[in-house]
């Protein structure tokens, strides 16, 4: 007589085979479609996140103000006009990808576990603490980045503290999405694992991205809360969004 495991899949009861650890109870790795299904949500999540990122509805132009030059009234932008619009593109930004990558891992969560209604639960829980979190982290972090920048000879180490606490928000909100939707929730340790292993995934992805990005996209403002191409904002929410995807399905599946 077979058991079922939370995923769905008939197990042998030992009756002298070897049941082999892919295949153990709770271990989502043992399924490669779910294993697909969440990292394919994250990187549709990604992309959906650069779509809108592109679109009038993120990017913010710097306000124009009143100047003279030369005895010449006019309008134009400021620096500190233009920060505010960093500063609020950024957040924008961050927070829709925030939102859409913790829907996406709440639903594969629920898919890990094969219950709709508690996917749909953590989809709409990840999709708002992970706009929460990313907007919050990023108007935050964009704000220390502009006044500590100036302060170091390479840009490197506070874009990467910058763009790592970013990630590492907007990771943690989409673990704990996948840990409700697979039904870790009822498992204080398995949903901070989740939790965990989307922060770390996060984390990692950003780093990625700084390392790929100052080799691929030299001259593209990697370091810059918004990165200057289109190619290099395509770039960074996937690498983050499939390192987080990678980082949540290990959470959930290690013992």
């Amino acid at each position: 007589m077979n058991a079922m495991n939370d995923l769905g899949a008939s197990i042998p009861e030992p009756d002298g085979e070897t049941v082999s650890p892919a295949t153990a109870v709770g271990n989502p790795l043992g399924t490669v479609p779910s294993w697909l299904a969440t990292l394919v949500a994250g990187l549709v999540a990604g992309s959906i996140a650069w779509g809108l990122g592109e679109s009038r509805l993120v990017r913010v132009e710097a306000r124009k103000v009143p100047m003279v030059t030369m005895g010449q009234k006019h309008e134009g932008t400021t620096p500190a006009t233009e920060q505010a619009a960093v500063i609020a593109t950024a957040s924008r930004n961050a927070a829709a990808f925030g939102a859409l990558l913790g829907l996406a891992m709440g639903v594969a969560g629920g898919v890990v576990r094969r219950r709709s209604e508690s996917g749909m639960r953590a989809a709409l829980s990840g999709a708002v603490l992970g706009g929460v979190a990313g907007g919050l982290a990023t108007f935050l972090a964009v704000n220390l980045h502009a006044r500590a920048v100036s302060s170091f000879e390479d840009d490197l180490i506070p874009s990467l503290v910058m763009h790592g606490a970013i990630a590492t928000a907007i990771g943690a909100a989409a673990g704990l999405a996948f840990g409700l939707g697979a039904g870790a929730g009822e498992q204080r340790g398995r949903r901070n694992r989740t939790l965990i292993g989307g922060a770390v995934g996060g984390l990692l992805g950003a780093i990625a991205f700084q390392i790929l990005g100052g080799l691929l996209f030299p001259i593209d403002g990697t370091t810059d809360p918004v990165p200057a191409t289109a190619i290099a904002r395509f770039v960074s929410p996937i690498l983050v969004a499939a390192s987080t995807a990678i980082g949540v399905i290990v959470g959930y599946g290690r013992r």
